[in-house]
């Protein structure tokens, strides 16, 4: 199934993300930083895939979009990029 993400979907989840992780990371509750942080940066890369493919049509996956904004979150957050990559 080949479904374009909904921009208001996308970041409503986005911010429900976004407090859940500060939630989770405020009340000391264990449970680890990494998995919050892959998701988030998945989120913000598909919302900026759904933002690219409104202004411009693009043939890339939206995969690739995803797997960039992981990757760019988790190094940016761990202010190590090449042991992020």
């Amino acid at each position: 199934v080949n479904a374009q993400p909904i921009f208001i979907t996308l970041m409503g989840l986005v911010i429900l993300r976004f407090l859940a992780t500060l939630g989770c990371y405020v009340s000391g509750v264990p449970g680890g930083f990494l998995a919050p942080i892959l998701t988030l940066g998945t989120l913000l890369g598909l919302f900026f895939y759904a933002c690219l493919n409104y202004l411009l049509p693009v043939s890339l996956p939206p995969a690739m979009f995803a797997l960039a904004g992981m990757a760019g979150l988790f190094a940016a957050v761990i202010r190590a990029p090449l042991t992020g990559i």
